[in-house]
């Protein structure tokens, strides 16, 4: 059975990328599109999201 788990919290000691929409560092990480994300884009960011 796939995971249904998508979006994982970087934790202190991970690498954190600009965010895949705005300058932000991110916050979290995506498997479903392997992009990161800030904490105001990791809502809403994919259109299959429930």
């Amino acid at each position: 059975m796939a995971s249904k788990i998508y979006h994982i919290k970087l934790s202190d000691d991970d690498k954190k990328p600009k965010c895949a929409l705005c300058d932000d560092f991110s916050i979290f990480y995506c498997n479903m599109n392997d992009l990161y994300y800030c904490e105001n884009h990791i809502v809403g960011h994919d259109e299959n999201e429930i």
